[in-house]
């Protein structure tokens, strides 16, 4: 088996300001994002990661220049790991994630952010600990797809700021979520995790 560990980035100015964002470089982390992203990257420790992508959109980039310091790798950029193409709705504001039901503006559909982890989930090496660090809907889609979900069923995955989810990648590249939206790793998680993936 393979393990993935997929992390949000911590909270950014656009979280708290509310607004719908993929820009590049724009929306820093907050104060308070950079310390989860100092907590994850400490919890991250625990585990002997062998690959380490992030999405290239600066609050992402943040998050994974801190949590480099602690594990000592350096990330690799993956545009698949972008955030969702917010497109006409770039830079208005979410209206508390109701934007995506409730709008006749033009955004990436569901089917495409799809595509997009797939082709990413399918080139994982299945013997490796891989870290990725991106955005809610990415882990929102690829967690759902695990439970063959829809937009709207997945819409309750909710990965909070700098939270972790552990899944194990199978020989047939199928994903088995071991635990979701962690803060911090808990003991009966690590006992199912194997060894060489441990520090």
């Amino acid at each position: 088996m393979g393990l993935l560990i997929l992390v949000r980035h911590g909270e950014s100015m656009a979280n708290v300001q509310h607004v719908l964002s993929d820009y590049k470089d724009k929306y820093s982390l907050s104060e308070i994002g950079e310390d989860q992203a100092e907590r994850t990257g400490i919890e991250l420790k625990r585990f002997k990661i062998n690959k380490f992508y992030t999405s290239p959109v600066l609050r992402t980039l943040q998050t994974s220049k801190i949590i480099s310091r602690h594990i000592k790798i350096e990330p690799v950029i993956d545009d698949r790991l972008w955030e969702r193409h917010f497109k006409e709705m770039n830079g208005m504001r979410s209206l508390e994630g109701y934007w995506r039901f409730n709008t006749n503006k033009e955004f990436e559909s569901w089917e495409s952010v799809e595509k997009r982890t797939l082709s990413f989930i399918n080139d994982l090496n299945l013997n490796a600990c891989t870290l990725a660090v991106t955005h809610h809907d990415i882990i929102s889609n690829i967690i759902g797809r695990i439970y063959d979900m829809d937009e709207l069923q997945s819409y309750g995955i909710t990965p909070k700021y700098a939270s972790m989810s552990i899944l194990e990648l199978k020989k047939n590249k199928k994903l088995e979520l071991l635990g979701s939206s962690l803060p911090k790793i808990p003991d009966t998680l690590i006992k199912k995790i194997p060894k060489k993936y441990l520090s």
